[in-house]
C-alpha cells in the first residue's frame, strides 16, 4: 500500500522579542492533545502566504509578519527537508502507516503580545518538555529560536 500526503502550510510564531514561540494545541488528529504549529491545508484559491496570515488572524486575531531567512536557493537538509528562503522550510511529518503530512513551515513574528488563552500557549525550548509536544516541533523550536537569536 502506498503512503499518503497530505499538503498543509503551518507557522511557528515568534513574540515581539522573539525569545518565545506561540504553539496550538491541537484537538483532533494525530497530534491530538499536543502542541504545534498552527496549520491547515492548502487552499487552492490563495496563495500559501495569504492561507497563513488568514489562519493566524482567525485563530489568534495576531497582526504578524512573515519573516524569511537564508537565500532563495533550496538546500537539501536530508531526504526529507528541503530549506527555502520563505517558507522557512518543507518538511515531511511521519503521521501512521498510511499518511504523512509535507508541511510549508512558516515563520512569522508577532507585532504585539499577547497573553496565553485555551489552546494557545507561548513556549521557550525549556518549556516543551515531556510529552507537551511532538518531538519534531521541539526540535523546530530549538532551531528557530537558534537561528533567529544568533
Amino acid at each position: 500500500m502506498t503512503k499518503q500526503r497530505r499538503h498543509r502550510v503551518s507557522v511557528y510564531i515568534l513574540d515581539p522579542d522573539r525569545r518565545r514561540v506561540l504553539l496550538h494545541k491541537a484537538v483532533e488528529g494525530p497530534f491530538k492533545d499536543k502542541y504545534a504549529a498552527l496549520s491547515t491545508d492548502f487552499v487552492t484559491q490563495e496563495l500559501p502566504h495569504e492561507t497563513i496570515k488568514r489562519l493566524v488572524q482567525n485563530e489568534t486575531g495576531l497582526a504578524v509578519d512573515l519573516v524569511s531567512y537564508g537565500s532563495s536557493s533550496p538546500v537539501v537538509l536530508d531526504s526529507r527537508t528541503v530549506k527555502l528562503n520563505a517558507p522557512l522550510l518543507v518538511q515531511v511529518t511521519h503521521v501512521d502507516d498510511k499518511w504523512d503530512y509535507v508541511e510549508h513551515v512558516f515563520l512569522a513574528r508577532a507585532r504585539q503580545f499577547s497573553k496565553n488563552t485555551p489552546g494557545l500557549s507561548w513556549f521557550n525550548t525549556e518549556e516543551l518538555i515531556g510529552s507537551t509536544a511532538p518531538k519534531h516541533v521541539k526540535i523546530l523550536v530549538r532551531e528557530i529560536l537558534t537561528l533567529v537569536n544568533a
